[in-house]
């Protein structure tokens, strides 16, 4: 659903859905997630509190094998 109508394609290119799985390659629609949205969540909060440092590691780890997953599909 385009809430912005035309006005949003004025502005870039379209945005992932993310949630719909009928449409999207869902593999794609993770990697896109960690890449855009969760990937510098992650690292931010590595940087402020480095003991949870590893989760951007394991996030990391996660992205590689959707992208596996992805070239696969």
């Amino acid at each position: 659903v385009n809430i912005l109508g035309g006005l949003g394609e004025a502005f870039g290119p379209r945005l992932p859905s993310y949630d719909d799985r009928e449409k999207d390659n869902f593999p794609l629609s993770q990697v896109q997630f960690i890449e855009n949205v969760a990937y510098s969540l992650f690292k931010a909060i590595g940087v402020k509190i480095p003991s949870l440092s590893f989760l951007l590691e394991q996030l990391e780890s996660n992205l590689q094998k959707w992208k596996e997953v992805a070239e696969n599909e």
